[in-house]
This record gives C-alpha cells, structure tokens and sequence, in this order.
C-alpha cells in the first residue's frame, strides 16, 4: 500500500513545485540566511518527496511532525525546532498558508509570521501576520525577507 501510495504521488510532485521558490531559496542562503522546514507532512511521503525536488540541499534542519509526536500549531513543535536549533525568536521568521497552524502558532511562540495566501491555503481570514503576500509570489517573499529592517519594523 506504501509503495503504491508513494508512486501517485511521485507523478504529481513534479508540477507541485511553485515558480521561483528554489531561486529564492538560493538568494536566501546567500544573504547568510538560515532556513528550517517545519512541516506537518507525514515522513513516508513527505521526505521522499523533498528529495525528490532536491530540496533538501536548501535546509539547515527539517522537522516533520510524523517524527516529532505533535504537529502545528502546537507550541511544543515549534520549541522543539528553536530549540534544536538554536534559532534566536526575536530574528526568526515563520512563513506559511495555512492561518492556524502556521500564522497563529508562530505568534504564539513569539515569532514574525508571514502568510502566503496560496491556492493551498485555507477559506479563511488571517489578521494575525505581520505580512500577508497573495499568492505563492516568490519575487515578493524574498524581497520582504532580504530588505533590511522591514520585519523587525512589522513586529509586534
């Protein structure tokens, strides 16, 4: 069942991937930036799948909740990623699409919480990010992480 699972899978990863995001993996890292996956993805399908893309090569650290016994939004999960780690709160900066789980446990942790407001996310309406992009717009998600002070300024 894993392996047959996995297979349909694999067909549909190829275009899962959203335009610009490895080119803005790539500035990002050669700003000095670090990058963390913090995922509630099942490991079977999900590790594979990051590979699959090459990835990988783009994290300093990936937690997956299926290896980590709690998922977002709970607070321990992002602990335990800070944590690990050693990722200062106050420079931290938690990006996602999905308003509960991603935005409001970041806030609930202390973090600066950008959401991407993509065809994966949710119906919903988030007032909790400090900056809200619509759609999966890579151009601008790196423009508003590589600008100085920009998200210090969004704090709350």
């Amino acid at each position: 069942l894993h392996s047959t699972s996995r297979r349909q899978r694999q067909m549909c990863i190829r275009d899962s991937l959203y335009d610009g995001v490895e080119t803005m993996l790539s500035h990002l890292r050669q700003a000095g930036k670090k990058i963390y996956l913090l995922s509630n993805a099942q490991s079977i399908f999900t590790a594979h799948e990051i590979r699959a893309l090459h990835l990988d090569r783009w994290f300093d650290g990936m937690f997956l909740s299926s290896e980590h016994g709690c998922k977002k939004p709970d607070l321990r999960f992002y602990e335990k990623l800070l944590n690990t780690y050693g990722i200062d709160r106050d420079t931290a900066v938690m990006i996602g699409n999905d308003g509960t789980c991603d935005i409001l446990g970041a806030r609930r942790a202390g973090l600066r919480a950008i959401y991407l407001h993509t065809n994966l996310s949710p119906d919903e309406t988030v007032t909790e990010a400090d900056v809200l992009i619509e759609g999966a717009d890579m151009k601008r998600l790196e423009q508003v992480l590589l600008e100085d002070g920009r998200m210090a300024e969004k704090k709350s």
